[in-house]
């Protein structure tokens, strides 16, 4: 009997050829992963024009995330926090990430110095600088003389940087204005871009203590300061144009030459105010807050971030000192 030789004939998938998800690696038969979400890569273009419409697609008030949660953070407070409470993560930025943007916005801004001149009735032509805000970059001078813990400042800096002998406190002084400050100054610049972190917890301490009543999980209080800091972020930037370079130009008109202090005064009637409306609405929203019991919780934390500003201030201090 004759026995035929059987060959066996490769196989064939069809799955074979299916091109994969990038990401996951599951079968792309639509334009967007089943499974994860990514776009199918054979779909996706590869140009600059491609690009400048993704770059565009985020920043748009429109269609992006960032412009849609920036929008939603301004006009209407406390929004984001009921969002991110209630579990909606893709409609928005998260809290962080939203932070870190204005944080970098901020940091940005405050590299800045620009001036112009402009023409005052009775004093002509006069230039005024404006930008290049330092509230969060506090110089060594600043710590040494203009906050609340400067003599404790004066204390370790002469322990880490000694007199030498014989040198009296005027040839000390000019000494560390000269050699130590400019290199103080920028080791600040750059530690305080991370740790302005630190004032979110600080904050959300404050809202905890006022909300003690209310049953509600922690991560709200955190969630809430976040992003109330990064409101305090832009409207610090906004005040500064808005009412900082307005004000000056009145203090010229009326033949006084402003000063960074009274700048920074304004300021803080500029910030204050707007900051004060946006957290009674924005506790009315996140916390369900009557009227009045939300005005006198945000006057208080408006009060209280000058606490928590002070001790940022001096965390960034010994931060910067003993790394420097």
């Amino acid at each position: 009997m004759a026995v035929s030789e059987i060959r066996a004939e490769p196989s064939y998938s069809p799955a074979a050829d299916v091109e994969r998800c990038v990401t996951c690696g599951e079968p792309a038969g639509t334009p967007y992963c089943a499974s994860c979400g990514e776009r199918r890569a054979a779909d996706r273009p590869r140009s600059l024009a491609a690009l400048g419409e993704e770059i565009w697609d985020a920043f748009s008030p429109v269609d992006g995330r960032i412009g849609r949660t920036l929008w939603s953070l301004v006009r209407r407070p406390g929004e984001l926090t009921v969002a991110y409470m209630r579990g909606v993560r893709l409609t928005y930025l998260p809290p962080l990430r939203l932070f870190l943007i204005v944080n970098v916005l901020f940091f940005l801004h405050a590299s800045l110095s620009l001036s112009t001149r402009v023409s005052v009735p009775g004093a002509g032509r006069v230039r005024l600088s404006f930008g290049g805000n330092r509230m969060l970059d506090t110089p060594l001078a600043v710590h040494t003389n203009g906050v609340a813990h400067r003599y404790v400042a004066r204390r370790f800096l002469r322990r880490r940087v000694p007199p030498r002998a014989g040198e009296d406190s005027a040839a000390y002084s000019a000494r560390i204005t000269r050699d130590y400050a400019p290199a103080f100054d920028r080791n600040s610049t750059t530690q305080a871009k991370s740790l302005v972190v630190a004032m979110v917890p600080m904050f959300a301490l404050l809202v905890a203590a006022l909300e003690w009543r209310r049953r509600r999980f922690a991560l709200q209080d955190v969630v809430f300061a976040t992003h109330t800091m990064a409101f305090l972020l832009l409207l610090v930037i906004v005040a500064q144009y808005v009412v900082g370079f307005p004000v000056g130009i009145a203090l010229v008109a009326m033949h006084t030459r402003p000063t960074a202090g009274d700048i920074d005064s304004v300021l803080s009637v500029g910030v204050g105010a707007p900051l004060m409306i946006w957290l009674t609405l924005g506790l009315r929203r996140a916390y369900g807050d009557g009227r009045l019991a939300a005005a006198a919780k945000a006057l208080l934390l408006v009060f209280g971030l000058m606490f928590v500003l002070a001790a940022y201030r001096a965390l960034l201090f010994f931060t910067v000192l003993f790394t420097t």
